[in-house]
């Protein structure tokens, strides 16, 4: 018997997924990949980031079931096998918040609390566009911690702290002590904030000079962009191996 290989198999997995999201039973047929324990991780994990297009009660609780599993799997991860972990991980986190809106924000907060850069990055860009304001405490003390000092724009930190300002202007009405705590950060580390010119793009008159703090609408002039928008099936891999 010839032996599929591992490009014929990844071949026929891509029919099997597409035919799976066509169904009329899509998540149901979907869930069921995703908790099939003969297919591998990256299988799963493609299976995981289709079902974040899809409704349906049975894809919700498939994957919770199998983020819980892959978190627990990637604390005593060795080298060779915590890339595929982190990706599976990051592929539920996303879906949950793609198809569950608020709903998902539980899973958001766990995830900006990972021991892993790569995972809290996950979290916070999927908590600033689809999170409610349960996490805002959290995130407002996580960044006063990242702006303690200058960070790059381009790194996870820097991202992290974009994400952060995003997510808390989101929450914080005009005039609300919330709104008016943020901008007073903002502005005592603004020379600490990755790209200050695109905070300033995004929210006028919040730097350091502007508009008072107490005048200026955040959540009115700007809406975190939903990165997964754009219709693809597949979901970003581990940002190490790009």
């Amino acid at each position: 018997m010839t032996r599929m290989t591992a490009l014929g198999r990844a071949d026929r997995f891509e029919q099997e997924l597409a035919a799976a999201a066509a169904a009329a039973d899509a998540d149901d047929r979907l869930a069921a990949m995703l908790a099939d324990p003969a297919l591998k991780r990256w299988e799963h994990t493609q299976a995981a980031a289709v079902l974040g297009q899809i409704q349906g009660s049975a894809g919700s609780t498939a994957l919770r079931q199998a983020l819980a599993t892959a978190t627990a799997a990637l604390s005593a991860a060795s080298k060779s096998t915590r890339a595929d972990y982190r990706d599976l991980v990051c592929a539920c986190v996303t879906a949950l918040a793609r198809r569950d809106g608020p709903a998902a924000t539980d899973v958001c907060i766990a995830a900006i609390a990972s021991p892993d850069a790569i995972v809290r990055d996950y979290g916070m860009s999927t908590l600033a566009p689809a999170g409610d304001d349960r996490a805002w405490d959290q995130v407002m003390t996580r960044l006063e911690e990242i702006l303690h000092r200058k960070i790059s724009t381009g790194g996870l930190r820097g991202q992290e702290a974009l994400y952060a300002v995003e997510y808390l202007a989101r929450h914080a009405g005009r005039g609300s002590d919330r709104a008016i705590g943020l901008v007073t950060l903002v502005r005592r580390r603004w020379q600490q904030l990755p790209d200050p010119e695109l905070v300033a793009q995004w929210y006028p008159g919040i730097q350091p000079g502007g508009s008072p703090a107490e005048d200026l609408s955040l959540p009115a002039v700007h809406a975190p962009h939903p990165w997964w928008q754009g219709g693809r099936l597949s979901v970003r891999l581990d940002q190490s191996r790009r």
